[in-house]
């Protein structure tokens, strides 16, 4: 017992009673006047703290939390540090499904089994053509070896430098329009009747 009659702290440690903080920021929190196991409620952050010392005015290092309403406390049933894949997810009950490896390459397979790879890749023809029934050109190809084969006959594409549609040309690889050759005709015509040109057959006069 000491002088007061009381029993000393080193036997009894005094009682403390925790009293409760509410605040709304962390200045008012350290501005507060608080001893050990005091709790304050921090409305901003939604979290709850315990005064670990007596130290006034305090830091953050002089709280602890140990409520937290904002954080998860489990996700899909696991709690503690967790980690999820698609094996700890289940799409029993779910509009989206999931594809596993095993059905991917059944459809694969059945692609090969009809003779294609996905989206016909292997058989479309970009570059050269290809002499099989399986096998698709593009148009792009197509347009490249018709022009090809023109020009081996010796024409432009639509043979357009190769028609004559003004004046008949000498030559074996031009080809007259039809008006070109009704001109031409209707010139020579006049010279056959023409008075002053007497023509001959056989040395005979047909004039």
């Amino acid at each position: 017992m000491d002088a007061n009659g009381k029993i000393s702290d080193s036997v009894l440690p005094p009682l403390a009673i925790g009293e409760t903080f509410v605040v709304s920021s962390e200045a008012d929190m350290l501005a507060l006047t608080a001893q050990r196991g005091d709790v304050c409620v921090r409305t901003d952050i939604s979290k709850t703290y315990i005064k670990l010392n007596n130290n006034n005015p305090s830091t953050m290092a002089d709280w602890q939390v140990f409520y937290s309403s904002g954080e998860v406390i489990s996700v899909n049933g696991q709690t503690g540090t967790v980690v999820l894949d698609a094996d700890d997810i289940s799409d029993l009950g779910t509009t989206n499904k999931f594809v596993t490896a095993a059905e991917k390459t059944t459809w694969n397979n059945k692609q090969n089994a009809i003779g294609y790879t996905p989206e016909n890749q292997a058989l479309k023809d970009q570059v050269s053509l290809v002499n099989s029934s399986d096998h698709y050109p593009s148009s792009s190809l197509l347009a490249t070896l018709l022009s090809q084969k023109q020009d081996s006959l010796g024409f432009a594409p639509e043979n357009s430098a190769n028609k004559d549609t003004a004046s008949l040309v000498d030559s074996t690889t031009h080809y007259p329009s039809s008006h070109v050759m009704v001109d031409q005709l209707a010139t020579k015509q006049p010279n056959l009747v023409s008075g002053q040109n007497i023509k001959t057959i056989n040395n005979q006069d047909i004039l």
